[in-house]
């Protein structure tokens, strides 16, 4: 089926009007843009009927993967160096809300670690499983009901940004619930991680002969943010970044998910299942992670 390519009216991120096609098509559906203005990357949805978006996150294999303790090990050394740094920039920091939070994997860690922690997502299958941990865990819908505004010292959103059609909006409610002063931590892609640039070239240059970038970009993620796009939209939220860093995604649990997509046949996860240990250890080392790493401050 061939669609229209035609691009958003304004970047998700700083809203620049300023887009370009970096001719890539993912499902003959999603067209890949640009900003010229902050670089940030979003796809577009071409088709007749609009994705939502929001739910399409928990594939069956992802419950095993989250549920997989070496995943959750390496996840909880990541969640433990960003909780320290935000206390660096807040205090007192003892009640958290995990946006996006799954089966509950980082609301049972901060739990452990002391705080008052509570979580929302959209799946229902995630947040039944989660609560079957013991965790207070609620659908995204009952956010409101569920947690006051102004009264968290902190808000987490590890990995999730970056599947939503109307990040502004999203964030806008979940900021509401953190107090003036409290915390704001995110992970999320690099859109300027630079292996992009180098997959998005080689690719637009062979006319998709040598296309190698189904590995950094799928349709569940909508937006890619670079530092400076996320800075813009964030301030939109009313909240200033004091920290950025760039970490690689956690091996084991890349491991595991090239496991799986080469059982099922694809060849790139087949090579990346080898050489990802290797490569990870030279983007960490060289300091060119493929990660955004945030904490923001709400004003």
């Amino acid at each position: 089926m061939t669609v229209a390519r035609t691009p958003p009216a304004t970047c998700v991120a700083c809203l620049g009007a300023d887009l370009t096609s970096l001719a890539l098509s993912v499902e003959d559906r999603y067209a890949l843009y640009g900003c010229q203005s902050c670089g940030t990357q979003a796809f577009a949805d071409t088709a007749p009927v609009p994705d939502a978006g929001d739910s399409h996150y928990w594939e069956a294999f992802k419950f095993s993967l989250y549920a997989d303790d070496a995943v959750r090990a390496a996840f909880e050394v990541r969640y433990g160096r960003m909780l320290e740094l935000a206390r660096q920039h807040v205090a007192p920091l003892r009640s958290v809300l995990d946006v996006g939070c799954g089966i509950g994997n980082f609301v049972d860690f901060a739990g452990r670690c002391g705080l008052d922690a509570s979580g929302v997502d959209v799946s229902p299958q995630a947040v039944e499983v989660a609560r079957s941990r013991g965790l207070r865990v609620h659908l995204s819908d009952d956010l409101d009901s569920e947690v006051r505004d102004g009264s968290v010292d902190a808000l987490t959103m590890w990995d999730v940004v970056e599947h939503l059609v109307d990040p502004y909006a999203v964030l806008q409610g979940a900021v509401r619930k953190v107090r003036p002063g409290g915390a704001v931590l995110f992970e999320t892609p690099d859109g300027g991680f630079f292996v992009r640039a180098v997959l998005l070239a080689l690719n637009r240059r062979t006319r998709g002969r040598a296309n190698l970038t189904g590995p950094l970009y799928y349709w569940e993620h909508k937006i890619y943010f670079t530092e400076r796009g996320l800075r813009e939209l964030l301030d939109r939220v009313g909240v200033d970044v004091v920290s950025v860093r760039r970490m690689t995604s956690v091996r084991e649990k890349m491991s595991f998910d090239f496991d799986v997509h080469a059982e099922e046949g694809s060849r790139i996860s087949r090579v990346l299942r080898q050489t990802w240990p290797a490569l990870e250890s030279a983007f960490r080392l060289a300091g060119r992670g493929n990660k955004l790493m945030v904490v923001g401050v709400r004003r």
